[in-house]
């Protein structure tokens, strides 16, 4: 699902608590993590935490976040990000006095001018080696230096935003939402924050990225091509009219069909609003709370609200409606079983199993560079990632 600009309709205050503060006084951060990290493998191996760091200030004074610390519950140093890297993660909001809150989509947030209430959100990506590398609970360490960006004696350092880490909260999904491959899993978790990553929006009075772990599924062929031809058509994208399968038992809570697919890079063809974004859609009830959603599918859905399905189902056909340029699957799970993929906090999940193939670039043409194939369990695919998996899902 693309990024699409947003005006978040509220103020951000009350979303965290001040931290501890040494140095100038007349600066008062407040720092939070609004939703609790959870820990999941991904298909390198090791260990991820993937969240969201809230920094907010309301002093006139001109200050820059010039570091960042992740700590254990020892006050032990986990993850460090210097200004070099505070530059890919960092990302601006301003409220003015109309109580409304504006998202830098630049993400030009490394200075701080605090005028009529400023802050930022750090996208944070924390890795360890295992699961028992974890810690139980996380805070921060942030300094503020000075405008030219020096640290000073007189430096601000605050520290807050703690909070309890979710080890063993996973979704564990039973089968696939594909079959075979070769799949790029497009815009997915990973160290630099995705276009899903960004798109933190506040709806129902929540602010809440539901996209947090989302991944746009694109069929490539054996040269990393997505398309034959030009690809002005949709039947020319490999991936167009692929069977897109219930990746658990479920109850299908909602679905959103009838939407006329888009052209290849041509103009939407329905107007983008909240309930055309995915254009048509399958939320899946899974159970324990978790919500399936699956984007931007062909009209005429094999599945109806209420249905009750079996894993490896079909649900519907790979398309391109609503927001979307071309025939690719949007696929994330969440807390939310509203129709709206937009809605609720996107939860981590990992596939029982799949077969690492290799990693593409950004950018266009897509280079990929393939490495065999590496079995996974039980680990979900990280950005770029080319994977396949099995041509005959368990049931």
């Amino acid at each position: 699902m693309e990024r699409i600009a947003t005006t978040l309709l509220a103020a951000f205050i009350g979303l965290g608590f001040a931290g501890e503060r040494t140095a100038v006084d007349s600066v008062d951060p407040t720092i939070s993590v609004p939703a609790r990290p959870i820990a999941v493998r991904g298909d390198d191996g090791r260990v991820h935490l993937s969240y969201e760091l809230h920094v907010t200030d309301f002093d006139p004074n001109e200050l820059r976040i010039s570091r960042i610390e992740v700590l254990d519950g020892a006050g032990q140093n986990i993850g460090e990000f210097d200004e070099g890297a505070l530059q890919g993660i960092l990302h601006a909001f301003e409220i003015d006095y109309d109580r409304s809150l504006h998202y830098d989509s630049l993400g030009r947030a490394h200075a701080f001018h605090y005028a009529g209430g400023r802050g930022a959100v750090a996208y944070l990506w924390i890795t360890v080696s295992d699961y028992s590398d974890v810690p139980a609970r996380i805070e921060h360490r942030l300094t503020f230096s000075g405008p030219g960006g020096e640290e000073t004696p007189e430096a601000t350092i605050v520290t807050g935003g703690g909070m309890d880490v979710g080890v063993g909260h996973l979704a564990v999904l039973g089968g696939p939402p594909l079959r075979g491959g070769d799949w790029l899993a497009g815009q997915g978790p990973g160290m630099t924050p995705s276009a899903h990553r960004l798109s933190l929006i506040r709806l129902d009075g929540r602010l809440s990225i539901a996209a947090r772990f989302a991944i746009d599924y694109v069929r490539l062929d054996e040269d990393g091509r997505r398309h034959t031809r030009d690809g002005d058509r949709n039947e020319d994208y490999h991936g167009y009219g692929a069977d897109v399968l219930a990746i658990d038992d479920g109850v299908v809570a909602f679905a959103t069909d009838g939407i006329p697919e888009n052209t290849p890079g041509g103009a939407r063809a329905v107007p983008l609003e909240i309930g055309t974004l995915g254009g048509n859609s399958v939320v899946l009830d899974i159970g324990a709370g978790l919500y399936a959603h699956y984007g931007h599918l062909q009209p005429g859905l094999d599945v109806k609200p209420g249905d009750h399905v079996r894993q490896g189902d079909v649900i519907g056909r790979l398309g391109n409606s609503g927001n979307s340029n071309e025939p690719h699957l949007h696929f994330q799970v969440s807390d939310s079983r509203s129709p709206y993929a937009v809605v609720g906090e996107g939860l981590p999940y990992v596939h029982r199993d799949f077969w690492w193939i290799g990693r593409c670039s950004d950018g266009t043409p897509v280079e990929c560079e393939r490495s065999g194939e590496d079995r996974k369990n039980n680990a979900i695919p990280l950005q770029n990632s080319v994977i396949r998996f099995p041509d005959q899902p368990p049931r």
